[in-house]
This record gives C-alpha cells, structure tokens and sequence, in this order.
C-alpha cells in the first residue's frame, strides 16, 4: 500500500507507528524501515518498538529533511527466528506537510489469511493494476485513511458512512466518497475537528447513477477512538484493514472469499 502526502514546510517529521500484535514472554516487535530520501542512497534501520499493554505496540522515527520517501514492515522477533508480516513493504512517501508529527495506526497482516493476500504484489498487480498515487495536502488534526478494496465494479465508488456529519450519520444518499490511488486503494481525509468521538463507520459500494449505497462490507461497525491532539499540530493515518466482502459479491472477472477482520 502506497500513501502519499503533500505539503510539508517543517525541517523534519516525527512518525510515530502503532500497531497490536499480542506476544508472549520474550517475544518482540521490531521495524524494518528503509529511508529512500537520500537517493541514490538508501538508509537501513531495525527499529525496536516498545511495548505498552493489551498488546499496543510503538515505534518512532524522525525524517532528516521536510520530504522523505519511505518503506517499512513489521518484524515479530523472538530469539530463534524473525518473521516478517505478510504483504510487500508499506510505502510512505510524504511531499510536504503543515504538521511536525505523523502517527500512524497499522494493522498486523497475517501469513495466512485473506488480508496478507490481498496485500502482496502478485494480488494488487493482477487484479488492481492501474493508477498513480495522487499527492494529498494534510493538515493538522486531520485523518488520513485508507483502505484496500481491489475489486469494485464499474460504475461504482467505495465510500465511508457513519454517525458524523463528513460521513452523512449513516444517510445512504451522502456518505464520504473516497478517492482511488491505484494498486487497489482508497484514500479519505477526515477534518478530526468537526468529528465526534468515538467514530464509528463502515465502508460501502456508492452507485454513481442512482446515488445511494447498494452494498456494504460485511461485520460490525467499524470504530476508531478520541485521538490526542496537541497545539502542535498532529497528523493521524489509518492504514485499515481490507474492506470485507460478501460472500454474495463477485467482481469483474474475480470472486473474493468472506473474511471479517476488525
């Protein structure tokens, strides 16, 4: 998955990545980060994260200059062996940006399930080829959220409901449209400021000639907390998991299975 951002006028950036993995005595998070910025250079780094409780895991980098291009995944650790997550590395490119810091909200992509398929090369290339990642001006206090949806009929746009104004308190005629980036994802940005909180939301197939949602994905509501803000100006990314397909769709060429991952 590709982001990109646009608009940073700061010498650097903190990223600050979160993600819940639960893991036992002895076992451990680790970052694998490749800083493409210095081109034709790239910078290797092994990024320990530390451990919070009821399985939340940090981890936190600083860029060296105002844009940075950036690949990264996650590692489980454990003294005998090392296990990367499923999927290609995540992709982090940000042009420019009014906020000093970034905290981004991963989910942990099983080896075998559904969602680490989704995520690999060999899937998005195939049946989501197309598209270049459009740049997106991020202000501060603002979410940026994305979310994987590779097959989506034509005729159709993915979008967000939910109990919030910018998501149309879950009217089927006014939801968030999102905006496709290639390679199968979505982008949406939401103004945290005019947001209730908690949020709650799911993703749906927006009919572009009648105007109103025919499908939504299936499972429960989807939630995201109060996120902390500061005078400071904080960016927050939510890198989602896939959209979660009926059983009873098909798209254009492809059948996905059921899966339901909060």
């Amino acid at each position: 998955m590709v982001v990109v951002i646009h608009e940073l006028n700061i010498c650097a950036m903190k990223l600050c990545f979160n993600i819940n993995y639960h893991t036992e005595w002895g076992e451990h998070l680790e970052i694998e980060l490749i800083d493409k910025s210095l081109s034709p250079f790239d910078e290797r780094h092994r990024i320990p994260m530390e451990y919070g409780s009821d399985g939340e895991w940090t981890g936190t980098y600083t860029t060296r200059k105002p844009t940075c291009r950036i690949a990264y995944r996650y590692h489980f650790e454990k003294a005998e062996y090392a296990i990367p997550e499923a999927g290609d590395f995540r992709l982090l490119e940000i042009i420019e940006s009014t906020a000093d810091t970034l905290r981004i909200r991963d989910f942990w992509r099983p080896r075998h399930s559904i969602n680490g398929i989704l995520e690999t090369a060999l899937f998005t290339n195939a049946i989501a080829p197309y598209g270049k990642i459009k740049p997106v001006k991020l202000k501060p206090n603002c979410l940026y959220l994305s979310v994987l949806a590779p097959e989506v009929n034509e005729g159709y746009v993915i979008a967000m409901a939910g109990n919030n104004p910018q998501l149309g308190d879950w009217n089927q005629g006014k939801p968030l449209l999102l905006e496709y980036s290639g390679k199968g994802v979505w982008n949406a940005v939401i103004d945290l400021s005019k947001t209730a909180h908690p949020l709650h939301y799911k993703y749906c197939f927006f009919n572009l000639k009648t105007k109103t949602i025919d499908y939504w994905e299936v499972g429960n509501d989807r939630s995201i907390p109060s996120p902390e803000m500061n005078a400071s100006g904080t960016c927050f990314m939510i890198r989602d998991t896939p959209l979660r397909y009926s059983h009873t769709w098909k798209g254009t060429g492809v059948a996905i299975p059921v899966f339901s991952i909060r």
